[in-house]
């Protein structure tokens, strides 16, 4: 690294620099004539690194028959306070940069107990809505290859859009790959993960012993469902305003069995459904309700469609019984 800031001054005095090598060097001078150098606050790591690389700049004789040496002594001895501030910044991106290719990264995760889908924006704009029992990893600052984020659980992403660098998704052992789209994700068993797509085309792709095979491609109105058990994919066609709603917090279901459902409701209000028959657990409903009913309002609804009743003696743990049954 010090031999590349001593080829960008002897560049630069020679007058062989770029002209954005040019900018940078005379706007750090004019820059800090003025005011003095505020560095943000940086990681522990780098910093103890910078320090080691530092502390060698200062303990290093150089050799006065070093060209670059004398041009600094003729030339920048004015700016010398100014000069081994800029080492010390090109160390610490030099430094973070390092760390980044190296996936050394600062990571911060976002989780949701429960409720309506919590809203939240990434490092690069692209907004994220995870849904109840969630969370999402992701970090400080995507790299600069790629924008990687893993999820537990479900929720709904609008990327922004970047040719450039990939934005991929990583849950259960599935990755979902896209340049800039909207799409839902829901990966709470591994054996079955479900990806559905409002807008724009997704890669789907699988981990396998070491390899990243590709599943399927998805255009918008399209449902991948990966069955980890069989290891099979199957693709459904889906109605995108339902995703829509979703994101806004309504309570969709769209042909869910009842044990799917339940599911969803333990998550969104915090309570657990006991089933007392496993044949009710299969019937199937499609109905939607709004951000803000309430799980008696919900129950009132669906134990008419499904034919069953329910009970709760503390609002927490419901029983749930077939009509007739």
């Amino acid at each position: 690294m010090n031999n590349k800031i001593k080829e960008l001054f002897r560049r630069y005095e020679m007058g062989e620099a770029s002209e954005s090598e040019k900018r940078l060097i005379e706007a750090w001078f004019k820059h800090h004539e003025q005011e003095p150098i505020e560095l943000d606050k940086l990681d522990k790591r780098a910093l103890k690194k910078l320090d080691i690389e530092v502390n060698k700049i200062f303990n290093r004789q150089f050799s006065i028959e070093q060209p670059w040496y004398r041009i600094l002594r003729k030339n920048l001895l004015p700016y010398a306070a100014i000069f081994i501030a800029f080492v010390m910044i090109c160390l610490v991106l030099f430094l973070i940069n390092t760390s980044q290719n190296n996936e050394d990264l600062i990571y911060v995760t976002k989780t949701n107990e429960s409720g309506k889908p919590l809203c939240f924006i990434l490092p690069d704009s692209s907004e994220v809505y995870l849904g109840a029992a969630g969370s999402v990893r992701y970090p400080v600052t995507f790299d600069r290859k790629v924008r990687s984020v893993d999820l537990i659980g479900e929720a709904f992403f609008k990327v922004k859009r970047n040719v450039e660098k990939e934005f991929i998704v990583s849950s259960q052992g599935i990755l979902t790959k896209v340049l800039g789209t909207s799409f839902k994700v829901e990966a709470f068993d591994k054996n079955n993960v479900k990806i559905s797509v409002a807008t724009g085309k997704v890669g789907i792709e699988r981990r396998l012993k070491g390899r990243e095979v590709s599943i399927s491609t998805l255009a918008p109105g399209e449902e991948l469902i990966w069955d980890g058990v069989n290891e099979r994919s199957v693709l459904n066609k889906i109605d995108v305003y339902m995703l829509e709603q979703w994101q806004g917090g309504s309570l969709v279901f769209d042909d869910h069995e009842l044990y799917e459902v339940f599911n969803i409701l333990e998550r969104r209000f915090g309570v657990k459904i006991i089933v007392t028959d496993d044949n009710l657990k299969k019937k199937k409903i499609s109905t939607m309700f709004g951000d803000n009913e309430t799980l008696d309002q919900v129950f009132g609804i669906i134990s008419k469609i499904g034919k069953f009743t329910y009970t709760t003696s503390d609002g927490v743990n419901y029983h749930i019984y077939k009509i007739g049954g």
